[in-house]
């Protein structure tokens, strides 16, 4: 009688169920932590080639080239500093927006 209950219940509860996945568990491969791993560095490795770059830029400039000369060139560095910035935050805000919706 015992053992009947216990399938009533779990035929109640599977009824529940409107989105049921089944479980499987994570295949681990070094491999594929390693693609995630450059994944997360890749943008931190940039930031940092494009930090060493512009600061081997300005003192380069203003060692060996006019002053307005070393201005402008910073000037150009920075723009495009901001504007990798600024693409990095859009997209950011695109992906919230896709992984929202789904």
């Amino acid at each position: 009688e015992y053992h009947d209950d216990v399938y009533e219940v779990e035929r109640i509860l599977s009824g529940m169920y409107k989105d049921y996945q089944s479980y499987q568990p994570a295949k681990w491969s070094w491999l594929e932590r390693a693609k995630e791993l450059s994944q997360d560095l890749t943008e931190p490795l940039i930031m940092f080639s494009l930090a060493f770059c512009l600061g081997f830029v300005i003192i380069y400039t203003f060692l060996f080239f006019p002053f307005k000369f070393s201005f402008l060139v910073m000037g150009l560095f920075l723009i495009t500093w901001h504007w990798l910035h600024l693409y990095n935050v859009a997209w950011a805000k695109k992906e919230a927006e896709l992984m929202k919706h789904q």
